[in-house]
């Protein structure tokens, strides 16, 4: 089966997981070629597909995707947001929008809040998966909020070394 690696995560989703998580939408030929030129690291490719394959949920977040590979954060952003507008309800949609204000907006509180929606939609398989990237947003939220109330130290300026 071919893995699907969300954003530049070292988690992995299957493809045949997603088909049966989004149900209508990843049964298209185009998604499914999508998906795997992401896999391939194709992102130019992956685009091609996702827009022949219409703009349901799974397409919306494979474009996501495929401009994230691409460096386009801009973009990424607007078409998970655009699948969150249209989608408020598909767990895989929650899930990707979490996992990328875990990774790369590190608004930890906020993808808490999306990965738990999306747990609570997603009873199946990835539940486990969610609840542990809900684990990991809780301790980096710690560490940063530790991280503020103390800084680390600068080690000493080794220009004043005294002489003996």
């Amino acid at each position: 089966m071919a893995a699907v690696v969300l954003l530049k995560r070292r988690s992995v989703v299957t493809f045949s997981a997603i088909a049966v998580a989004l149900g209508g939408c990843a049964p298209s030929i185009h998604s499914a070629r999508g998906w795997g030129h992401l896999e391939e690291k194709n992102p130019d490719r992956a685009i091609e597909a996702f827009q022949r394959g219409g703009e349901g949920p799974g397409a919306l977040v494979g474009l996501s995707h495929a401009y994230f590979q691409k460096g386009d954060y801009t973009k990424a952003e607007a078409f998970l947001d655009e699948a969150v507008r249209r989608y408020p309800n598909d767990w895989f949609v929650l899930f990707s929008k979490g996992q990328y204000c875990l990774d790369i907006k590190k608004e930890y509180d906020t993808a808490i809040q999306y990965l738990k929606r999306s747990q609570q939609l997603e009873q199946g398989s990835a539940s486990k998966e969610i609840g542990l990237l809900i684990q990991e947003a809780k301790r980096k939220m710690a560490d940063s909020q530790t991280d503020q109330l103390h800084p680390p130290k600068k080690p000493p300026d080794s220009r004043h070394k005294s002489i003996k």
